[in-house]
């Protein structure tokens, strides 16, 4: 019995430990053996080295050897106290994960010191240098990789290194990865020397974003040697398109030749092509003769020159004031919307801004009012993630001239004003404006495209665009006023509005194009972006709705009008107004044939006009509308695209194309048994086949005098019989006619009078049920 309790008990024991976390203990170097080598348990408190529990702390200001042939894993560890850890081999692990963990060097007083030669270093959460006392990281061979990340300090949310205010990190000839970002505090420093290294900021060890975060007064140093320099690639192992460089107002850039190397030449020295590029305000050190030295950022990389004349670096102090008024000239040779070059700061293009957009500008792009744009010359400018943007207050493209704006990545606004508008194609017709979203996220306060005269277009190809208020209680306005024209096609991506779309204006002073080309889009969501205001859709006489047809079931995305306040009666109520001349466009996309019913506008509203009518060249005997109550409240609330037509004789088109014809063959005795397509279909027989042919098949006196007529048949068909006493023209009558066929074959018996010498038959086919049976 004592022995059965003592088991019991154990096994109670057993459970409760298995049930409480274990606590990480901590371990420190005491250097009990005076060898300063990490694998010699006697130097560690309690004669044992620390493992994958345990914090090991180096603290006594001696430095400790970690050399070939070790593996050792523990919790973290922290260098203190003026401490030096010497990594020249083997591996050496930190086992714990969390976004608060962290491995340490630089704490409590002292300079502390990692020097690693050799081996790998692999701490598997955040490495922090130098965070209120002094540390100093050493990479001169070998592999350090930091595989997790955590939270900031400083202002970059998701890092894997951090180098505090008194840190300092070296890379000399290793190879450096982390999963997550760096970020760098003031006075900080991150030191390349030479070209021997490998840096990767972001995704090593996992899906990661190498963002890179530089404070005021941080230092990114770099010594360029003979070999050149080793860039810094800010990664995306997420395959979002997220990495972010932001080198904040008074951020330092120190650069000088090391080991004899001069040259007239320009490097690379932080790459953020992954993701998008926001420079503040770098500015060189004190040091950097900035008559030879330069720096530029092309394409969402950090370059610097020497000898090269470039107008960037000490000409920049800091950042422009919010709210300029920016004009593009292309003056910069490309179309990248970062390039200050490309831009002035007045129309006569005399004050350069030195500066990309920046918060809060005003954009003109294509202003014919500007010297050295051209007229008749469209002026293309990208945008990829790299304009400084926390919301900018206008956009113009194309005032008088020709301007594209092409949003290829990153997040971009223009919703700063509320009582702002974005306008495309503004002003006669040498106005022209067009929107190209491609990707990424764009916010537009209220957009008009095709205003006094213009023209103005959206293409929506991918991403997401978001027009966020409205202006005169509409959010999207396509053909303004004045004779101008508006198109808006989405082929991709989504669309958001607050408010209502217009198409066209009223009297047909202007014309509007909407076009949804097949189901790729996402979503085309009108009035959906704020739940108190509806979404309505007015479209003017001369404006088109535009459908194209794909080969998916769906075939289209539909437009759907929200009325999102939820009080029936106040704002607009999601309803949608046709007027008259209103016109609906139909077909499919190229190379597409697809019939069916198929959704193209959805209202949570009333239908409140209806004058819709199909647009000229739209062949009615394929296309026709719909309009219908699909949620039974009594009103109608769906539009409908319908392909089902038929040819001048009545044969469908489907038909048609299931037996591999066309419309043109539709008078044509394709299988020569004496019937024309048309006919073959009205019979039921196979327009295609010389066997299936619509005749009797049998004539049959009774012996009670009676004849009986028989014929193949089909259920959904009616015959007639008709008689003739002759083959004379004018003779014939109709003995019998409404006959439902039946499956198979149908018969007709009537009696023959004795005087009759001979009696003609003919059987006749239709369709459908006569009128009249």
């Amino acid at each position: 019995m004592k022995n059965r309790a003592r088991m019991i008990g154990s096994a109670i024991v057993a459970v409760t430990v298995a049930g409480i976390s274990a606590q990480a203990a901590s371990i420190e170097w005491d250097n009990g053996a005076s060898d300063g080598v990490w694998t010699n348990p006697v130097n560690w408190a309690g004669d044992a080295l620390p493992g994958g529990d345990d914090i090991a702390y180096i603290s006594t200001t001696d430095t400790v050897i970690y050399q070939d042939g070790y593996t050792n894993t523990v919790d973290r560890y922290i260098v203190r106290g003026g401490s030096t850890l010497n990594i020249t081999g083997g591996y050496l692990s930190g086992s714990a994960v969390g976004s608060s963990v962290r491995d340490i060097i630089g704490q409590t007083s002292g300079h502390s010191y990692l020097n690693q030669s050799g081996g790998e270093y692999k701490p598997q959460h955040i490495l922090r240098i130098g965070a209120g006392v002094a540390g100093t990281v050493n990479l001169s061979g070998g592999t350090c990789s930091v595989t997790r990340g955590g939270t900031s300090l400083w202002g970059n949310p998701n890092n894997s290194l951090q180098i505090g205010t008194l840190g300092t990190l070296n890379v000399t000839n290793s190879v450096l990865g982390t999963r997550a970002g760096t970020e760098i505090q003031g006075g900080g420093v991150f030191h390349v020397y030479g070209a021997a290294s490998q840096i990767t900021n972001g995704g090593v060890g996992g899906a990661g974003v190498g963002s890179w975060y530089q404070q005021s007064n941080a230092v990114l140093r770099v010594g360029i040697s003979t070999n050149g320099l080793s860039t810094i690639v800010c990664a995306d192992a997420s395959d979002t398109a997220a990495p972010s460089v932001i080198l904040n107002e008074g951020s330092i850039l120190d650069v000088s030749f090391v080991d004899g190397a001069m040259e007239t030449n320009f490097w690379a020295v932080l790459d953020g092509s992954a993701g998008s590029f926001n420079n503040l305000g770098m500015v060189f050190d004190a040091g950097v003769d900035t008559n030879d030295w330069g720096y530029i950022v092309s394409n969402n990389v950090l370059y610097v020159g020497y000898g090269l004349g470039w107008p960037m670096g000490g000409d920049i102090t800091g950042p422009p004031t919010p709210g300029r008024t920016i004009y593009w000239t292309g003056a910069g040779g490309d179309s990248a919307s970062d390039n200050p070059t490309n831009w002035v700061l007045d129309t006569a293009a005399t004050i350069p801004a030195t500066w990309g957009p920046y918060d809060s500008d005003i954009w003109h792009i294509g202003n014919g009012g500007v010297t050295g744009v051209e007229p008749g010359t469209e002026y293309v400018v990208d945008y990829d993630g790299t304009a400084v943007n926390t919301g900018h207050n206008g956009l113009w493209v194309g005032n008088g001239g020709q301007g594209t704006l092409n949003m290829n990545s990153g997040t971009l606004s223009f919703n700063a004003l509320s009582g702002s508008r974005q306008d495309f194609g503004y002003g006669s017709a040498a106005g022209k404006g067009t929107l190209n979203v491609n990707n990424g996220t764009l916010t537009l306060n209220a957009a008009r495209f095709g205003i006094n005269g213009g023209e103005g277009n959206l293409n929506l190809n991918g991403g997401t665009l978001i027009i966020s208020r409205q202006y005169a209680d509409l959010s999207l306005q396509v053909g303004v006023n004045s004779g101008s024209t508006g198109t808006v096609t989405v082929a991709g991506g989504r669309i958001y509005t607050r408010g209502g779309v217009q198409l066209g204006a009223s009297g047909g002073a202007a014309t509007g194009i909407f076009s949804v080309e097949g189901s790729d889009a996402t979503a085309i969501g009108i009035g959906t972006q704020n739940d108190a205001t509806d979404g309505r859709w007015l479209q003017y006489s001369g404006s088109i709705l535009k459908a194209r047809i794909d080969d998916t079931e769906t075939g289209i995305t539909p437009i759907v009008i929200e009325e999102m306040d939820g009080i029936p009666g106040t704002g607009f109520d999601g309803d949608v107004y046709f007027y008259d001349g209103a016109l609906l466009d139909l077909g499919w996309m190229p190379g597409v044939t697809n019939y069916g019913s198929f959704k193209v506008m959805e209202w949570e509203g009333q239908l409140q006009i209806n004058e819709l009518a199909l647009a000229a060249g739209v062949d009615s005997s394929i296309w026709s509308v719909s309009v219908t109550d699909e949620n039974s409240d009594g009103t109608n609330d769906t539009l409908w695209a319908i392909a089902y037509g038929e040819t001048a004789n009545g044969t469908p088109i489907p038909w048609l194309i299931e037996n591999g014809l066309t419309v043109g063959d539709d008078e044509i005795d394709n299988d020569g048994d004496g019937l024309l397509t048309w006919e073959e279909y009205v019979a039921g027989t196979i327009p295609t086949d010389k066997t299936s042919v619509f005749k009797v098949t049998s004539g049959e006196n009774l012996a009670n005098g009676d004849f009986v007529v028989t014929w193949p048949s089909f259920d959904d068909r009616w015959y007639s019989v008709i008689t003739n006493l002759n083959l004379v023209h004018g003779t014939s009558g109709v003995a019998a006619s409404g006959i439902q066929g039946k499956a198979g074959y149908t018969s007709w018996t009537s009696s023959v009078p004795a005087s009759i010498d001979a009696l003609f038959i003919e059987i006749g086919v239709t369709g459908a049920a006569p009128t009249a049976p």
